[in-house]
């Protein structure tokens, strides 16, 4: 089968961002807004304001590759002959099936991804090369100019509150905090530093 968008909500589009070419699908999507989209092998992405995903019309071959800038939720379908694999600059992701948040954004320091279900593979792409297996409730996060790749244990829930239109912080500078209002909203916040 081939797959399809769903366009959930749009504060302030202009226009669908989808570009359409012969083999290969690219969703742009703007501020304000996210869509779920159905690959063709019936996973399911959720992308997050401003986030872009490529993907093939429909899977051929041994793998599943899917590129991604930005943020997005994963429900990927099982199929063991076909690995899925998501690309973003610094990191790709393999997987068989599982759940999983990607945080990939161009303008930001670290790429994230956290596991809600299964069992996923991070490879990086950039010296020093690394490997992980990444097991449920854990976040990899790579600092793209050093290079260094961190686990932790994480509340996926928290890792995953854009899904549910919910916005959490925690020990976040009030910088990173305007940004991500400016690119969840389609606003721009202007402050003055705040140092005394």
């Amino acid at each position: 089968g081939e797959g399809k968008i769903i366009k959930n909500k749009c504060k302030k589009c202009g226009g669908d961002g989808i570009i359409y070419g012969e083999e290969v699908v690219s969703v742009k999507i703007p501020a304000g807004a996210d869509y779920k989209i159905y690959l063709a092998d019936g996973s399911e992405v959720w992308l997050n304001c401003g986030s872009e995903l490529r993907y093939p019309v429909k899977f051929v071959g041994n793998e599943r590759r899917v590129y991604l800038r930005g943020e997005a939720f994963f429900e990927v379908t099982k199929d063991p002959k076909k690995k899925f694999i998501v690309n973003t600059e610094y990191i790709n992701i393999e997987v068989l099936g599982t759940t999983f948040n990607v945080y990939a954004y161009e303008k930001e320091n670290t790429v994230e991804m956290v596991l809600l279900t299964g069992q996923v593979k991070i490879n990086t792409n950039k010296a020093p090369y690394q490997s992980y297996y990444v097991k449920p409730n854990e976040k990899i996060s790579l600092d793209k100019q050093s290079g260094t790749l961190k686990i932790k244990k994480t509340d996926a829930r928290f890792e995953t509150a854009w899904l549910r239109d919910e916005m959490v912080f925690r020990s976040e500078r009030l910088e990173t905090v305007f940004d991500k209002l400016e690119r969840k909203y389609g606003v721009t916040i202007q402050y003055e530093n705040f140092k005394q």
